[in-house]
């Protein structure tokens, strides 16, 4: 799978409408890669859906990699900073605001996030002697642990973006499309 650019699944619970989601399903607790291991450089900007049932909600998703690790920031439509979530090899430091305590899990985020685009051999060696196991075919990606599918992601691009498509447990569906860097909107 080539490396989509997909931010914060789980964050998605923290959008505008979240009030209206149920709380997070469970997430499986894979091991996280070494954010080190980042397939991108500087900064990313994604637009981020998702919808479980009839529900669902929409946020501004910026991540950024440094020599440290990679910051996480969610920001709802008007701007307002929903979560921030620092990710190093010493582990997270997150903030959530109150009103998304009860939707946002930092833990499955990054796990999600890292299923989604972390390279391959990344995941194998963070999951190595462990129950989970990753298949690539074509553009789906999807994590089993014990035989059974967690989670599969297609990549794909649209209007000349690249978006993935994620479909996780209890109907959680996500959909990440990248956005123009300000650079690439000049």
């Amino acid at each position: 799978m080539p490396n989509v650019l997909k931010c914060g699944i789980a964050v998605a619970l923290l959008a505008a409408g979240c009030a209206v989601l149920k709380p997070r399903p469970e997430t499986a607790a894979w091991p996280l890669p070494d954010p080190g291991q980042a397939p991108f450089e500087d900064r990313l900007l994604q637009d981020v859906e998702l919808a479980r049932g009839a529900t669902g909600g929409h946020f501004l998703a910026v991540l950024e990699r440094s020599a440290s690790g990679v910051t996480l920031a969610a920001l709802d439509p008007t701007g307002r900073r929903l979560a921030l979530v620092r990710w190093t090899a010493g582990g997270l430091d997150t903030v959530v605001a109150p009103e998304a305590r009860p939707y946002f899990d930092a833990d499955a985020a990054l796990r999600e996030l890292a299923f989604a685009l972390w390279p391959s051999p990344s995941l194998e060696e963070a999951w190595r002697g462990g129950p989970y196991r990753l298949e690539n075919v074509g553009d789906r990606r999807r994590v089993f642990r014990s035989g059974r599918l967690l989670w599969s992601a297609r990549s794909f691009r649209e209007s000349g973006a690249r978006v993935i498509a994620l479909e996780g447990p209890d109907g959680v569906r996500i959909r990440v499309r990248d956005l123009p860097s300000e650079e690439e909107a000049r």
